[in-house]
């Protein structure tokens, strides 16, 4: 299953001071960076369903929208995929290498990385084969780190939500001092959004994929993780409540900006 997404510029007041019409070429002028008209950031996500359900990569885009950012996204996704599946398949390997991607994210099957062995011996592996390849591109891989069912895996030892993602953190991280790629803390900003606000709820009726709120706290994420900045100050485009999109933002923010040596972000 594939897609793309594309989301026009809009401007951030925040930083937005002087606007130049020079030689028929518009462009932004900011206290901190300079911002072309037709800058646009290319971002392929490599998953399965928790990257497809609610539309995700709109999320994001729209997100970066919001904040002055143009985003073009495109996924190769398809239902329980892992990454040895996405690595061996023409299909996504096509889809990497059709253009000039800024930023692939990889996600791999839900719980594969905490079962027994399965990490190194699995998930190594395919998100090395696939790093490659996003390398030769000149792309920037980033790990898409998932979050623990919400009742955990019991039947793997896993009593709740916290204990799985634990296990999982411990996983991506691996991998990622491994490969030296980058994380997007994904389930890590669940658990401590969970922390702060424990009535929060992630999760679908099914205890695994997301629901809006879920999806929104992952896109909020990766626009802190891509773009090194805060979504603070978005708004509540989804209609989740000002009170709820203002404390997402935030944790995002937190979790990401606050630690950029541990989830391996230059």
């Amino acid at each position: 299953m594939t897609g793309d997404t594309k989301t026009g510029m809009r401007f951030n007041r925040k930083i937005l001071q002087v606007l130049i019409l020079s030689s028929g070429l518009l462009f932004f002028v900011s206290s901190q960076c300079l911002v072309f008209a037709n800058d646009l950031t290319r971002v392929l996500f490599v998953g399965n369903s928790y990257v497809f359900f609610n539309d995700l990569p709109k999320i994001f885009a729209d997100i970066a929208g919001y904040k002055g950012y143009e985003v073009e996204t495109s996924t190769a996704t398809g239902p329980g995929w892992t990454l040895a599946k996405h690595a061996s398949s023409l299909e996504t390997l096509s889809k990497i290498n059709s253009k000039r991607w800024d930023y692939v994210i990889i996600q791999e099957q839900s719980t594969l990385p905490v079962m027994k062995d399965q990490c190194g011996d699995r998930m190594l592996p395919a998100a090395s084969k696939l790093v490659s390849a996003i390398n030769k591109k000149g792309a920037t891989p980033i790990l898409f780190m998932t979050w623990g069912r919400r009742d955990g895996l019991k039947e793997n030892g896993f009593k709740d939500f916290s204990s799985m993602q634990n296990e999982l953190s411990v996983c991506y991280l691996r991998v990622a001092k491994t490969l030296k790629v980058a994380v997007a803390p994904i389930g890590d900003t669940w658990l401590n959004a969970k922390k702060g606000a424990p009535l929060l709820d992630f999760w679908n009726p099914d205890n695994s994929h997301p629901n809006l709120t879920g999806s929104y706290l992952a896109a909020c994420v990766l626009y802190a993780v891509i773009f090194q900045d805060s979504p603070e100050g978005i708004g509540d485009h989804l209609n989740l409540g000002k009170t709820k999109a203002g404390y997402l933002q935030k944790i995002a923010a937190e979790t990401v900006l606050n630690d950029l040596k541990r989830w391996h972000i230059k």
